[in-house]
């Protein structure tokens, strides 16, 4: 039997199932149907249960998070639900009293974690978009950071740090690898030789201050809107940072929108109708390069086509650097 890493993405979503009916064995849930809602970074199953009540449970995909990463997401959600108004999801304990369940299975030679939420309705923010919602969200981002810049996270933590770019668990230089070897060319194999140490040097320097816990993944398909309220999904992500690196991830999925400049004004009257900040732009910048470097390398790990997706993205990270050194910038 293949490993779960070694799938294709039909083999893990049913390989999934499998292993959920076996974690939910632990839960006091009797499953009347299960669908398959979607792979991202992990696989996601809605579950109704014989009472008619809904769930969302998630098996975690190990290249993308550990267990440390797991129990900072819970302490996170279970943070803001306490402290704010924001409605996040809410996990579900197992019958032994915690939120993530940790199995021996027979479909992989590694312990799978399976988590249970309840379920939160709406749909994406992503095409759904309008102005006066970016203000809902900076507002929403500001109430976040108020709560835990001030928390002093208890000793039993290890949360993870954005000051590399590849900062995921189970990061690695995929475009190196001799399996992805022949989808990279040699232009933008080049230019993530420069730009990941490059990045990394600078990232690691704006951890001057003590830094907090902030979400991580802050994107519009992690904000979910619902009869005009908006709603924050997905902590797994979360680590210890700054504002700056919440509103540059964000900010990132809109920066090539025409209505951009609309969108960050709305946003940030939001945000400091709450909390004041000063942003310098040229790290935003360089935070969003580096996210778009990270999604460059990843995408190899999680996708077969991905050569376009590779040029067009070399081609923007050229622009940033010529920007940055001048026209005749090149890495020759």
């Amino acid at each position: 039997m293949k490993n779960f890493d070694d799938l294709t993405r039909l083999g893990r979503i049913r390989r999934s199932k499998k292993i959920i009916e076996l974690g939910l064995e632990h839960y006091d849930i009797d499953v009347k149907k299960m669908t398959f809602l979607e792979e991202a970074t992990n696989i996601f199953y809605k579950v109704l249960d014989d009472k008619g009540k809904k769930y969302a449970v998630k098996v975690y995909q190990e290249i993308n998070s550990n267990m440390d990463d797991a129990l900072v997401e819970m302490h996170f959600l279970q943070l803001i639900k306490e402290n704010t108004d924001i409605q996040v999801p809410v996990p579900v304990k197992n019958k032994q009293g915690d939120f993530i369940t940790y199995l021996d299975t027979p479909y992989d030679d590694v312990k799978k974690r399976v988590s249970v939420y309840e379920w939160l309705p709406g749909k994406d923010l992503d095409e759904n978009e309008k102005v006066e919602h970016f203000y809902e969200i900076g507002r929403i981002m500001a109430k976040v950071h108020e709560v835990t810049s001030t928390h002093k996270l208890p000793k039993t933590l290890n949360p993870k740090r954005l000051d590399k770019v590849l900062y995921f668990s189970g990061d690695d230089y995929f475009y190196k690898m001799d399996k992805y070897r022949s989808k990279v060319s040699d232009k933008t194999y080049k230019l993530l030789d420069y730009m990941i140490p490059y990045l990394d040097e600078r990232m690691a320097k704006l951890y001057n201050e003590k830094p907090f816990l902030i979400h991580g993944d802050f994107n519009p398909y992690n904000v979910r809107l619902h009869r005009n309220s908006l709603r924050l999904l997905d902590f797994e992500d979360a680590c210890v940072g700054y504002e700056i690196h919440d509103i540059s991830i964000f900010l990132f999925y809109y920066q090539l929108d025409d209505d951009y400049e609309d969108y960050k004004k709305a946003f940030f009257k939001g945000y400091r109708s709450i909390r004041d900040i000063d942003i310098d732009e040229e790290e935003m910048k360089m935070l969003m390069i580096a996210r778009r470097v990270n999604y460059m390398n990843y995408i190899l790990a999680i996708s077969d086509d991905v050569e376009k997706y590779l040029d067009v993205n070399t081609d923007r990270v050229m622009t940033y650097l010529k920007a940055l050194h001048g026209p005749d910038f090149n890495l020759d």
